[in-house]
């Protein structure tokens, strides 16, 4: 087990959500984001939309757990 499987073992439901949420937001905005990406060959026009969009949920993603009372509810978690 990992650290981070032990540590998601003792959250709870709520903050191991936003522990994932976070997670594919990085990981989505590492791999995905075909902007921010250096080095991205030419790839189709249906992927280049449908990486976009992913790159527009991540952000949504992020943007809802950096909200004052997402943040608020997160923190009052002792495991967050």
């Amino acid at each position: 087990m990992t650290t981070q499987e032990a540590s998601s073992a003792v959250s709870s439901p709520l903050v191991q959500v936003a522990e994932a949420l976070d997670r594919l937001a990085a990981r989505v905005e590492r791999d995905c984001n075909v902007e921010a990406s250096e080095g991205v060959g030419p790839i189709e026009p249906e992927w280049a939309r449908v990486l976009d969009e992913l790159a527009v949920v991540a952000d949504q993603c992020r943007t809802v757990l950096d909200r004052p009372d997402v943040l608020s509810v997160l923190t009052k978690d002792p495991a967050w």
